[in-house]
């Protein structure tokens, strides 16, 4: 794929519904974690709506937005430092954008502050994260077409 963007939005997609996925198993199996669709739903909603239909279609496509956003940034970065470690440097922004938008503007937006409190949360946002990273990275590497050199 050529175009940088196009390929980052494809790569995020993808990773975000693996992101999602993980999460919905975790949940399945027990394990007690705020979702992403979650947190993405607070940008735009009220708490009370959290864990209803509106907030799950909402936060989902939110959360889509937000991975999306990170496989075009790590597309990019691709792009310009080169394809060698692709997978790391998706970690990297994965995790980069991921903590900062937790630790940063989510509390200049006034919202998920229960998240200081759940650490498992927090533990499983690192862990989801680098699987998002992994394979956005991945993607990108393998679906990037360099161009020619021209001499």
């Amino acid at each position: 794929m050529k175009d940088t963007i196009a390929l980052g939005t494809f790569a995020g997609a993808v990773a975000t519904l693996v992101l999602n996925l993980l999460t919905f198993l975790a949940r399945l199996v027990g394990i007690r974690t705020s979702t992403p669709w979650d947190v993405a739903a607070l940008l735009f909603l009220n708490e009370r709506y959290l864990g209803t239909g509106a907030g799950f279609i909402i936060g989902f496509f939110g959360s889509m937005a937000l991975g999306i956003a990170t496989g075009v940034v790590t597309s990019v970065l691709v792009k310009f430092t080169g394809s060698d470690y692709a997978m790391l440097k998706g970690v990297l922004a994965a995790e980069a954008l991921g903590f900062a938008g937790i630790s940063l503007f989510a509390p200049i937006l006034g919202i998920a502050g229960f998240l200081k409190f759940e650490p498992a949360s927090n533990f499983f946002a690192l862990v989801g994260l680098f699987v998002f990273g992994l394979t956005a990275g991945y993607i990108i590497k393998k679906l990037q077409r360099v161009d020619e050199a021209v001499s």
